[in-house]
């Protein structure tokens, strides 16, 4: 009986083994360079070392001043920054923010690397760190060191920073500093700022709900905005209040007694001016916000405190409804910018708790000067009192429409503007050409995007739109005889060490002549006295705006102007559209009037020696359309009297046998000209 044969392993195959050798390997030196990487001691060319000094500045806040010189406080930036101690917050308020942000924040050495592990599978589907599993020590390293940009190199020494940091402060230390520098939105930056600015009290003083909503706020600011997405920033708070329960930080009853609570913010108003001269400081210095609160910068500016909070005032006691429940306080959102003629920003009030200082809007026909007019007075196409033909017209498929379809015949410049009629300003930018007019309207301080390049632009149809104080710029110039001066809010920056470190020089530029800022002023003033901004009245130059359609309105706008002050207001839908009853002829009118009153009396429009007013014969005018100078021996009633420059004057003559005399045949003897100091300063 033969015995059976030895079962024999199977052998390996030789090059799994050194797959499996090769593997480990890598996977021995993979964790090595980790660590040699997460190291903070190892000194590596590229990345950056703690900062203890960045850390200490935690503490500093901004400092601002009015034109005065004051330092203002308060009611302007909010106190946009109060220091707060742990030991000052109830224990629930830093429980919130743990249980969102970081559960094992008592665990981890800094960076947590069960979090890196669960998001890694995304982070390399995505070439990137998409999910960054940040714990709360990382999110202080990169709120006082680094920038926010999503690169995997930033977020590798975002992580070396925090190990470092974990070294040498205690976790107390740590979450303390973390929740001083976090941001709520609305330039608000730590706790103590966020309990006083949304909750009007002490951090010591918030309740769990109230402190589970603000640990919401901060994953995204701008979504979960308290005011204006309650609704989303409620979902979160539940979130956050729901994590709290599961890791035991409260109880089921807490839980089950805040949930279904709702917050809602009414009454928070952040002053506008401090959310502009945030926005432009950060612009001028080239800074994140974050870098800006941390230095401690002390910011000049050319606040009227006194006009700021008058606005304010006004607007918050401002109220306008409609019969179909239209309410201006819940429904729309009102701003006001108050510029001098020198470009100085003194008062920017409203808006409600909304930023506005990176809001665009179409300006609708608050453009027209810029691109329709002034640039047709540019090139000598026409002047106030150049017949137009306001009719239906179509332009390569493009047939702008008047506002009610309201056609006006044969109108002159002036009356097509002071009653802001569309077809006439779309023909002006089409005989100008696009890129000419869009050249005078950047002059005067518009910007435009890239497709920004057909007639609808004549009407507001911007892709991006302007702000407020972009579009008051642009009548800055008409103001300053056609000199533009970039508005702003910032005249002087110093550091925290009292250096200068900018001054704003008023650099002006010539945008358009002074002959094309006068007719423009001239023709505005008639905006005001009877045209769409009615309501203002004698003294002054006005132009409205509306961007809406039949169903309602978007925007409604209306800008007044003298010699020395600039009143632009801004009335938006918060949802929607408003009624067609809130355009720039109604509310905005009355809120602008209501704001010129609280101005001193400003300087007149001044007038060019180089405008000359000339009679025009009537009938020339009304049958033919044309600007022909009147006989010497004509009637009153057969005459027009309008102002030209000396380089657009009439061409022609009319004489009294009914003859036509080309200018060239004139002798200035016989041409009828009104002002006859000409003659005496021989300057015809």
């Amino acid at each position: 009986m033969k015995k059976p044969a030895k079962k024999t392993a199977k052998k390996t195959p030789r090059s799994l083994k050194i797959l499996s050798i090769a593997l480990a390997s890598l996977c021995i030196a993979a964790v090595l360079f980790c660590a040699l990487i997460m190291e903070p001691m190892v000194k590596i060319y590229g990345f950056e070392r703690l900062d203890a000094g960045k850390l200490s500045k935690i503490q500093r806040t901004l400092s601002v001043y009015d034109g005065e010189g004051l330092p203002v406080s308060g009611d302007l930036i909010m106190d946009n920054k109060i220091y707060v101690p742990l030991s000052g917050i109830p224990k629930y308020t830093a429980d919130a923010f743990i249980s969102i942000e970081d559960t094992r924040f008592y665990q981890h050495v800094g960076t947590d690397y069960y979090r890196i592990a669960g998001a890694g599978v995304s982070n390399l589907k995505s070439h990137s760190f998409k999910e960054g599993a940040s714990t709360i020590t990382q999110q202080l390293v990169k709120n006082t060191h680094l920038s926010g940009e999503k690169k995997m190199r930033r977020k590798i020494n975002e992580m070396r920073i925090a190990v470092d940091l974990e070294r040498r402060y205690t976790k107390n230390e740590i979450l303390e500093m973390y929740l001083n520098v976090i941001y709520f939105g609305s330039n608000v930056y730590g706790i103590g700022a966020a309990a006083k600015a949304y909750f009007n009290k002490p951090a010591s003083e918030l309740t769990l709900n109230e402190s589970a909503i603000l640990a919401a706020v901060i994953n995204n600011p701008s979504n979960y905005n308290l005011v204006v997405n309650p609704e989303k920033a409620n979902e979160r708070r539940r979130l956050v209040l729901a994590q709290m329960r599961k890791f035991k930080r409260i109880s089921a009853t807490e839980y089950e007694e805040n949930a279904p609570v709702d917050i809602y913010i009414e009454d928070v108003f952040f002053d506008q001016y401090a959310n502009f001269l945030v926005a432009e400081a950060c612009e001028v210095l080239d800074l994140t916000k974050n870098e800006f609160f941390s230095r401690g910068y002390k910011i000049s500016t050319y606040l009227d405190r006194t006009l700021q909070k008058k606005i304010n005032r006004l607007l918050l006691d401002c109220r306008f409804e409609n019969k179909n429940g239209f309410k201006s306080r819940e429904d729309a959102i009102i701003a006001v910018v108050v510029m001098t003629a020198e470009g100085d920003i003194i008062a920017n009030a409203g808006g409600g708790n909304r930023d506005l200082s990176g809001v665009y809007r179409q300006p609708g026909s608050l453009i027209k000067p810029a691109i329709s007019f002034a640039p047709a007075l540019e090139k000598g196409l026409i002047v106030p009192v150049t017949p137009i033909l306001d009719e239906s017209v179509a332009f390569d498929g493009y047939a702008p429409k008047n506002y009610k379809d309201r056609n006006l015949g044969w109108v002159s410049a002036t009356v097509a503007l002071k009653h802001s009629q569309n077809i006439p300003a779309v023909k002006l930018t089409d005989m100008c050409g696009i890129e000419y007019s869009k050249g005078v309207a950047e002059k005067l301080g518009y910007k435009f995007e890239k497709g920004d390049d057909h007639l609808a632009l004549a009407l507001g149809g911007m892709k991006k739109g302007a702000k407020l104080t972009q579009i008051a710029g642009s009548y800055q110039a008409f103001a300053n005889g056609g000199e533009f001066i970039r508005g702003a809010h910032v005249t002087a920056i110093r550091d925290g060490d009292g250096t200068l470190v900018y001054k704003r020089e008023r650099a002006a530029r010539r945008a358009v002549s002074e002959e094309t800022a006068y007719f423009i002023n001239e023709m505005l003033s008639e905006c005001a006295t009877d045209g769409t901004a009615k309501r203002i009245g004698k003294g002054y130059a006005a132009k409205t705006g509306t961007v809406g359609n039949n169903e309602g309105n978007s925007d409604a706008y209306v800008v007044v102007y003298d010699g020395s002050y600039i009143v632009a207001v801004w009335i938006g839908a918060k949802y929607g559209l408003m009624p067609n009853t809130v355009n720039g002829a109604t509310y905005p009118c009355v809120i602008a009037k209501k704001v010129l009153e609280l101005l001193p009396a400003g300087a007149k429009l001044k007038k060019p020696d180089s405008i000359i007013a000339v009679d025009l014969d009537k009938d020339e005018y009304y049958k033919n359309h044309k600007l022909v100078a009147a006989p010497r021996a004509a009637y009153k009633k057969d005459k027009i009297n309008a102002n030209f420059s000396i380089q657009s004057m009439p061409k022609e003559r009319a004489l009294d046998n009914n003859f036509i005399l080309k200018m060239n045949d004139i002798d200035f003897d016989n041409f009828i000209i009104v002002d006859e100091k000409f003659f005496n300063n021989g300057i015809l």
